[in-house]
């Protein structure tokens, strides 16, 4: 899944095209490469994944119900960058 992020804070999702390896959704990021945070909101459930050369991954498992919001934060500061769309 590839994210376009904005200048204004927000974000598109490009593809739904779902990329998993050995369990893992890949979420890929246009604009950023290292230095940053993805945010995975699921339920009462929230998982910070590092992102690495613009991609971050999270299990399948903790996927189940789908996802609420996705947020990028950069790595220093305390606000979300961006927020997208949902899963």
């Amino acid at each position: 899944m590839l994210y376009r992020l904005c200048t204004n804070g927000s974000g598109v999702l490009v593809t739904r095209e779902v990329q998993f390896i050995e369990g893992l959704l890949l979420l890929d990021f246009d604009s950023i490469i290292d230095g940053y945070t993805a945010i995975i909101q699921n339920g009462k459930n929230v998982y910070y994944r590092p992102i690495r050369e613009g991609r971050c991954d999270i299990e399948e498992g903790k996927l189940v119900g789908g996802v609420a919001k996705i947020s990028v934060i950069k790595d220093d500061e305390v606000n979300p960058t961006w927020i997208l769309d949902e899963l």
